[in-house]
C-alpha cells in the first residue's frame, strides 16, 4: 500500500509495478510446482 499524497501519480505506477512482479512471481512458481 502507498501513503504518498505528493507524486501520486508516482506512487500509483510503483505500487503497480510491485503487484505485477507479484503476480509474475507467484505464476511462475505455480508454473514450477
Amino acid at each position: 500500500m502507498c501513503f504518498c499524497k505528493n507524486n501520486k501519480d508516482i506512487c500509483n505506477d510503483f505500487g503497480l509495478r510491485s503487484q505485477m512482479q507479484r503476480a509474475s512471481v507467484s505464476i511462475a512458481s505455480n508454473i514450477a510446482e
